[in-house]
C-alpha cells in the first residue's frame, strides 16, 4: 500500500511538471506538496514552527518589497523608530540566524 501512494505522488509531482512550465507555479506546485520546512534547522518538510504568512500572499509580499525598497534607499522615517532600535538591539544580542 505504501508504494501505491508513493507511486500515486510520484505521478501528481510530474503531472504538475507537464502542466506548468514557469518557475514561480512549479514552486508554488511544489510547497503544496513538502509543506513550508524549517525556518530554523535542516528539515526540507513539514510546517514552519513559527506562525508565518502565506508565501504567495501577493499585497503583502508588495507591501514587503515596497518597505524593503524604501529602507534600503534611506527613505523609511520608520527605520529612525526608538522602538524598532530597541527591538534589533535586543535580537542582535538574544538571536542570530546562523
Amino acid at each position: 500500500m505504501a508504494e501505491e501512494n508513493l507511486a500515486a505522488k510520484a505521478v501528481e509531482r510530474l503531472s504538475a511538471m507537464v502542466k506548468f512550465n514557469d518557475g514561480f507555479t512549479l514552486a508554488k506546485v511544489d510547497l503544496e506538496f513538502r509543506g513550508a520546512g524549517e525556518v530554523y534547522g535542516l528539515e526540507q518538510k513539514g510546517f514552519p514552527e513559527l506562525k508565518m504568512a502565506n508565501l504567495f500572499d501577493l499585497p503583502l509580499m508588495k507591501l514587503a518589497k515596497d518597505l524593503a525598497t524604501a529602507a534600503v534607499s534611506g527613505k523609511a522615517a520608520w527605520l529612525d523608530s526608538p522602538q524598532l532600535k530597541m527591538a534589533l538591539q535586543k535580537f542582535n544580542y538574544h538571536g542570530h540566524l546562523e
